[in-house]
């Protein structure tokens, strides 16, 4: 389970305004301010100063925003008494021990000023997304703890109660691309120390809230599949093809058709007579290589190289041919015997997370996890002296690096 830290839970005795889902006020002793609906206009003036804290607004752009369908004879006028009903509201409900000077009035602009503690849902999200940038390279665990708080925080649009005010759109944009970017980043961190449970938890999350983002879905449908739980994959699956097609009148996307096909696979297959997701996915609890059949191994090869992609580590997989011309085998129990000893070296000598499988019975297909080109000849080479150090000598192997490969026939 992901440990995620509520930064903000810990502000004690804090006022807490919330904009991102919701608006409300959480007051110092833990009880939720209830707006009256027969202030709507003046809790209006309150949040387009609250949006805009700190920043000097003059009279006609408050106007302008605030009430846009009511021509004023006296704008200034006008504007100075709304200000002064919203003033003695908050003195009224004692929600800020200084209402009277929460709104200043300085060089003909209005604007919103706290002098005492109080916590605001979208200014806490930016610092904690800053803080998280400044760390990512020197403490990544940190910079996590960072991500973490910002993507809590956020819990969806900006003031979602204002329907019809424009100059929310620009705001609500901003947060939500945020929000989007402090996804992608988090789950990169997870996905490079492979931690993909933790990449689902975020993404089943994030889904409630932008349940049409096809980047979170996908992820989602991948790292469910990383995990084993192939069935929630495929019930996912169904359910977002059916709303894009009944509610938006769409086919599924290509990267959504490229999830149907690693759901069609023999990978997440789960019926009678089939294998058991829990015995292929067994490679986690063994050490060494994890040995598989083509099938299998070109539908993981798919989603790292779909990973990599996104993250531009390398991917370089590996062809060793053992039927070629330079090998003249003494008996056909020998060419098994040297296949079966070189499978072994494989397996025990390439690290937990390598992958290995054989293709017509004499040609090897490995895949090193996060190596790059000339890491993978290395380490080829050491495993090909190894086998050569068993009592086979004679036999000649020859590497491929980075081969295109071909998808599996259908059965």
């Amino acid at each position: 389970m992901i440990e995620q830290k509520h930064n903000h839970t810990n502000v004690i005795n804090n006022i807490k305004i919330y904009t991102l889902g919701e608006f409300r006020i959480v007051l110092r002793n833990g009880e939720i301010y209830n707006t009256s609906s027969k202030s709507n206009r003046l809790w209006s003036l309150f949040k387009f100063l609250l949006i805009n804290l700190n920043k000097g607004i003059t009279p006609d752009i408050l106007l302008e925003n605030v009430s846009p369908e009511i021509d004023y004879t006296d704008p200034t006028n006008a504007v100075y008494n709304m200000v002064y009903r919203l003033r003695k509201l908050l003195s009224n409900e004692s929600i800020f021990g200084n209402s009277k000077e929460i709104i200043l009035f300085t060089n003909g602009c209005y604007k919103l000023n706290f002098d005492e503690d109080v916590w605001i849902d979208f200014i806490e999200l930016e610092k904690s997304f800053n803080n998280a940038e400044t760390q990512k390279k020197e403490d990544p665990q940190r910079s996590t703890e960072y991500y973490l708080n910002a993507f809590d925080i956020y819990g969806g649009e900006l003031l979602p109660e204002l329907i019809y005010e424009s100059w929310l759109f620009p705001k609500r944009t901003y947060y939500r691309n945020l929000y989007l970017k402090i996804i992608a980043n988090l789950t990169k961190l997870y996905a490079d120390q492979k931690l993909y449970g933790a990449i689902v938890e975020i993404c089943q999350k994030a889904v409630s809230i932008e349940p049409h983002e096809e980047e979170i879905q996908v992820q989602l449908m991948e790292n469910l599949i990383r995990v084993g739980k192939i069935r929630e994959a495929k019930d996912f699956y169904e359910k977002t093809v059916s709303i894009l097609e009944k509610e938006f009148g769409i086919q599924p996307t290509s990267e959504l058709q490229r999830i149907a096909q690693l759901l069609k696979s023999e990978y997440v297959q789960i019926k009678t007579g089939s294998k058991v997701i829990s015995q292929i996915l067994m490679n986690d609890a063994m050490n060494g290589a994890f040995f598989c059949d083509y099938r299998d191994f070109y539908t993981i090869y798919v989603l790292e190289k779909r990973k990599c992609e996104r993250s531009g580590n390398a991917l370089c997989p590996v062809y060793v041919e053992f039927e070629n011309e330079k090998n003249v085998f003494k008996s056909n129990a020998y060419k098994n015997s040297a296949i079966k000893a070189f499978k072994e070296t494989l397996v025990n000598g390439l690290r937990k997370g390598d992958m290995v499988s054989l293709i017509n019975k004499t040609r090897f297909l490995i895949l090193l996890n996060n190596t790059e080109y000339q890491i993978v000849k290395m380490v080829m080479d050491r495993i090909i002296d190894r086998f050569h150090k068993s009592a086979f000598k004679d036999i000649i192997l020859e590497i491929e690096v980075c081969p295109s490969l071909p998808k599996p026939k259908s059965k």
